[in-house]
């Protein structure tokens, strides 16, 4: 499974949980535009067989170099 968000200087921090496991924060922040689709979460070893749950969570928070706390997901790939 991969998320692919858009990041940039203008983003915050989500977090994401794959099939009720712990919670990973995700930092969308870059220092520059890296675009749309700019992959920022994988999760490996999952059961393509099995239906999965993804719980994304806009924390609100943000780096400290950024310059918003958005949040934004643009693709969530199963494969």
């Amino acid at each position: 499974m991969a998320l692919n968000s858009t990041a940039y200087n203008g983003q915050g921090i989500m977090s994401v949980s794959v099939d009720g496991g712990a919670a990973t924060s995700v930092d969308l922040y870059r220092n520059s535009t890296q675009g749309m689709n700019a992959p920022v979460f994988t999760a490996d070893g999952l059961d393509p067989t099995s239906n999965h749950t993804l719980k994304v969570t806009v924390t609100g928070t943000k780096n400290p170099s950024s310059q918003g706390n958005w949040a934004s997901l643009v693709d969530a790939i199963i494969a």
